[in-house]
């Protein structure tokens, strides 16, 4: 039995050191929730701000707990050791009167430290939590900022001067490069620029859309970018990558060119009803995933050159291509096959190797149209094979 109690003493005796332990950091539980509602209703939503009576409870809990933790292990181990009779003061000599001494002022000085030491991870804790609100509070002034910005570049874009709206696409630019949460916001309003009506003072205006095509062209990412009914003048996508579903149906491209030469689309590309009225247009060497030119209309020359679309699907149904002339030389499509049915092709000529790339053109209106070699094609014009 007296075995037992003493292997029990020790086991009792950081049990209760533990049930003392949850006692005592219950109220401070109950102090960090109150705080926390109570943040909620004030100027504090982040619940960062520092709270006095935390500190005082916490170096209050610090010395109980230190208390009962010495006062139970004294108690476990009289408690271990049967319960002997004390002796009184008399019994003790001056030598272990002093070593008592000693011995109590090392107790005390021990909860010094335990006060100093709570004080101390305390004070740490209000300094981490006024950092973080500091840096919080930082973000928001930040955050403020850049939107205040973003609202200004927007409205620049509306301005009649040129060198406002200018500005308006590079400060959204800066933006962009700045914040990723805005950048979405800032591409989706250059789209939405682009998509407008032309200005009366074109050639400025010209100036800001190519500006702004090439801040897109930098941002894309992987996104699909919207760019139907957009207006362009002497556009120049040379050695461009779209790696992302582009979209230009109904847009307008005029001018002296419109260059797409050597332009990788490894994303769906979409030119559905799209007017190509400059002079020069050209795809030369360009490669495509699935491209679209349902419903388009072609003017002047357009250079297909060299193109590749391994997937083959390549659609030129519908299109308006009126005097216009297609280079197809050397172009390569799998199936061999170019689809122009229900097209008008009146007066046009379309140049490629017969024996290579076949053209449909079921439905096509093909008056005074020429399909064959390029070498072919001068003494050919006019005549309908």
């Amino acid at each position: 039995m007296e075995l037992a109690r003493q292997l029990l003493a020790p086991v009792a005796g950081v049990l209760a050191v533990f049930a003392a332990s949850a006692v005592l950091r219950l109220p401070g539980y109950l102090l960090r929730w109150a705080r926390r509602i109570s943040s909620r209703r004030t100027r504090d939503p982040d619940g960062l701000r520092p709270n006095s009576l935390t500190m005082a409870w916490s170096v209050l809990s610090a010395l109980v707990l230190g208390v009962v933790l010495v006062g139970g292990f004294g108690y476990g181990t009289y408690w271990a050791l049967g319960k002997p009779q004390l002796p009184n003061t008399t019994a003790f000599s001056t030598a272990e009167l002093f070593d008592l001494l000693k011995i109590a002022l090392s107790v005390v000085a021990g909860f010094g430290g335990v006060v100093a030491l709570t004080v101390a991870y305390r004070k740490q804790h209000v300094a981490e939590a006024t950092h973080r609100l500091a840096l919080k509070q930082e973000d928001r002034e930040q955050g403020k900022l850049l939107y205040e910005r973003f609202i200004t570049a927007c409205a620049n874009l509306g301005e009649d001067k040129f060198p406002a709206r200018l500005a308006g696409v590079h400060t959204l630019a800066a933006l962009a490069d700045q914040s990723e949460e805005l950048r979405r916001q800032c591409i989706d309003v250059l789209c939405g620029y682009l998509r407008t009506s032309l200005r009366e003072d074109g050639r400025a205006e010209h100036e800001v859309r190519r500006a702004a095509l090439a801040i897109l062209l930098k941002w894309m990412g992987n996104k699909r970018v919207d760019l139907r009914a957009a207006e362009f003048r002497d556009v120049d996508l040379h050695q461009q990558s779209f790696n992302w579903a582009i979209d230009f149906d109904g847009a307008v491209f005029t001018g002296e060119h419109t260059r797409f030469d050597e332009v990788s689309f490894t994303g769906e590309a979409s030119f559905v009803e799209t007017r190509f009225e400059a002079d020069y247009t050209t795809f030369h060497e360009s490669w495509f995933d699935a491209v679209s030119f349902s419903g388009a209309t072609f003017k002047g020359e357009v250079d297909f050159r060299l193109m590749r679309c391994p997937s083959g699907r390549m659609n030129f149904t519908q299109v308006n291509a009126v005097g216009a002339t297609f280079d197809f030389t050397g172009a390569q499509v799998p199936n061999g096959v170019l689809n122009f049915g229900e097209a008008d092709l009146t007066d046009a000529s379309i140049l490629l190797d017969p024996d290579k790339v076949e053209v449909r053109v079921t439905g096509a209106t093909l008056t005074g149209t020429y399909i064959g070699l390029p070498e072919n094609a001068e003494a050919a014009q006019g005549q309908t094979p």
